[in-house]
């Protein structure tokens, strides 16, 4: 079953498999690029609140990726 996050349907850039299992996989920077927006957040703020309030919640089986801009 794919994990959606909701509230960042925009973010998804597709779906990939990890361990033979398809997972949903976000934009972490345009995540990031919502958030700020929807909450009037600082960037640092924005990146803060995700990391507590999602990447540490889908850090399971299952959960979506998150890909980075180097």
């Amino acid at each position: 079953m794919l994990i959606k996050i909701e509230g960042f349907n925009e973010a998804i850039e597709g779906i990939m498999e990890r361990k033979g299992e398809k997972v949903y996989a976000y934009d972490y920077d345009l995540m990031i690029e919502m958030t700020m927006k929807d909450k009037h957040m600082s960037r640092e703020a924005a990146r803060l609140f995700l990391e507590k309030n999602v990447l540490d919640v889908f850090a399971s089986d299952g959960a979506p990726v998150f890909r980075y801009k180097l």
